[in-house]
């Protein structure tokens, strides 16, 4: 169901790239700095080495990327992404399970073509985190386990020019993280492996 619903944005992204190569719209400043701020919504698969079957889930994204440029087609800039997700209540009780990764680092934007298609990549860190969130909206809940290891984005996308450097963005995002061995009371759950894959509206200047 997750995967069908990913599939379906991706599709209605791709599709709508040959309608951005189009346009006529004047090219892009893409000079100095730069800054991207968005979120929407994802999927999130965690494995591991002990495993039986990859754990999935459904949740809400949010990402923060800025930098500057080396020239018109190429940006470089730091970029913080995360998904939360909210499994159902656990049994008997009126708390939810939490599953929550994020990713920082380094990563590069490349448009091929002067109109607004682009293309990401980039390396750095992964953070995964468990918690047991309460009924209760203030509480913090108790921390069930937590990793940190390296990580690896991708995502592909375009702009929608608005005003000279403003711009409303769409894209489709994937990140990876291996975080290694996480301690989940007193089992040590070993070789986690996350893969999140994110559809996103963002509010851009260039």
């Amino acid at each position: 169901m997750i995967a069908a619903r990913l599939l379906i944005i991706g599709l209605l992204l791709v599709g709508a790239m040959p309608v951005a190569a189009q346009t006529q719209a004047p090219p892009p400043t893409r000079g100095g700095f730069w800054l991207e701020a968005g979120g929407g919504t994802g999927g999130l698969w965690v494995g591991c080495s002990g495993c039986d079957e990859t754990t999935s889930s459904f949740g809400t994204s949010t990402y923060l990327r800025g930098g500057g440029s080396f020239n018109r087609k190429v940006l470089w800039g730091i970029e913080a992404a995360g998904l939360l997700n909210r499994t159902s209540p656990l049994a008997e009780t009126d708390s939810t399970l939490e599953i929550q990764t994020v990713s920082f680092g380094p990563m590069v934007v490349w448009y091929p073509w002067q109109n607004g298609i682009f293309v990401t990549g980039g390396v750095g860190l992964s953070y995964g985190e468990v918690r047991v969130r309460d009924s209760d909206s203030l509480g913090t809940g108790g921390v069930l386990g937590r990793g940190l290891g390296s990580g690896l984005s991708f995502g592909a996308g375009f702009d929608v020019p608005v005003l000279s450097r403003v711009a409303v963005t769409f894209s489709f995002n994937a990140a990876y993280g291996a975080i290694g061995d996480i301690q989940v009371r007193a089992r040590s759950v070993d070789d986690v492996i996350t893969s999140m894959y994110t559809a996103n509206i963002a509010l851009t200047l260039r």
